[in-house]
């Protein structure tokens, strides 16, 4: 059977009646009993209740839906994975860069011309010592290494990253 009454509209499907009641449409944000797939939202520990948005997502004030939150990461965009296996909001790296993971398993996004100079100066970079590496030590004590790429732009990079990009064996 149709109800008459359609869901509060931060939920997918709602129960029939109020919580407690036999009369009240259950058309609350707290009358939920799914919520919408194509949003980052799920059901708290009490069902029916209210559709709360995910870890990293935040409902907005103008169309009072969940949405992942923007990244801190100019090299990275907010995405929303729906799963399987669950929910979760994501940030991947930007198009127009590489992904390279460290050996304290963070990870970085790299411009593609930098990875391009990467691997044409790879035997330069590779004979580099700690005394010629022309950046500081990094915030976390990796050595960092200035990479220059074709139009001129350099960046000091952690050696851990460049060394997952070259697929060699961290010194």
């Amino acid at each position: 059977a149709m109800c008459d009454i359609p869901c509060h509209h931060t939920c997918s499907t709602c129960s029939q009646f109020a919580y407690g009641s036999s009369t009240e449409p259950g058309d609350g944000p707290n009358d939920c009993m799914a919520c919408p797939v194509a949003e980052p939202s799920m059901l708290g520990d009490v069902i029916p209740g209210p559709c709360i948005c995910i870890e990293h997502a935040s409902r907005r004030a103008f169309d009072q839906k969940c949405h992942c939150d923007a990244s801190t990461h100019a090299r990275r965009q907010a995405k929303f994975d729906k799963g399987p296996p669950h929910k979760a909001c994501r940030y991947p790296c930007r198009r127009g860069t590489t992904e390279s993971f460290g050996l304290d398993k963070t990870s970085v996004c790299i411009p593609n011309s930098l990875v391009k100079a990467i691997y044409i100066q790879e035997a330069e970079i590779k004979a580099k010592t700690e005394s010629d590496l022309n950046c500081d030590t990094g915030p976390d004590g990796v050595p960092e290494i200035e990479v220059m790429s074709g139009d001129g732009a350099s960046e000091c990079i952690r050696k851990d990253y460049i060394d997952a990009l070259i697929h060699t064996e961290p010194r």
